[in-house]
């Protein structure tokens, strides 16, 4: 039980692969509570991880909003939103794991190779990524 007496917040934990690392963490003896949020609800959602945990000691954020478009489809609203979703949430998860997580804490973010290795009808979530 390597985690054992640790506790994490695990950001979209509900399905994929957030909940193969919800299982994970658990079967290494960690506490865990879900969230699944906006970059406004970063915070609040820590403070009440936190504070029913009794302190975090990891966060991961395993977000990801996406979705196969050709670029003639692309939208600014649809811009909008992957950003919000892969970019200020992930901004403020960090600046809140910062601040809150107890020492030595663990901040893991995980991504996609899309990020990196993109197609057109995947432009916009390699880049928000």
């Amino acid at each position: 039980m390597l985690l054992s007496g640790k506790t994490a917040l695990v950001l979209d934990g509900a399905d994929g692969i957030g909940a193969a690392i919800v299982e994970s963490l658990r079967a290494e003896g960690a506490s865990v509570v879900v969230a699944t949020l906006t970059s406004a609800e970063v915070a609040p959602a820590f403070d009440q991880a936190s504070a029913s945990l009794g302190g975090v000691d990891i966060l991961v954020n395993a977000i990801s909003d996406w979705d196969v478009e050709a670029p003639q489809a692309w939208s600014a609203d649809r811009w909008r939103e992957l950003s919000e979703r892969n970019g200020a949430v992930a901004v403020n998860a960090a600046q809140v794991a910062l601040a809150g997580l107890r020492r030595p804490g663990a901040v893991c973010f995980i991504s996609t190779t899309w990020a990196m290795a993109t197609s057109p009808e995947m432009g916009l979530v390699g880049a928000s990524k």
